[in-house]
């Protein structure tokens, strides 16, 4: 399971973990999330990360059982 731990904050999850270093990170690299005052661009955002949650998780999580679980 992914973790991090930044200063007093502990975070679980890649999607968090992915968004908490983008936000709090913004000039480190390439942006990887829209301006907070972009609320269009924001809930595009969301709505792609939902979609990829969707429709990824269920198949890799059956080929991950079927792989380290089941093999």
């Amino acid at each position: 399971m992914p973790l991090i731990r930044d200063g007093g904050t502990t975070l679980f999850e890649s999607r968090a973990i992915a968004r908490y270093i983008a936000t709090k990170y913004p000039s480190s690299g390439t942006p990887l999330v829209p301006d907070v005052g972009d609320i269009e661009a924001n809930a595009r955002l969301d709505q792609a990360t939902f979609c990829e949650l969707g429709n990824f998780n269920s198949p890799a999580g059956g080929i991950a059982t079927q792989k380290f679980f089941n093999p």
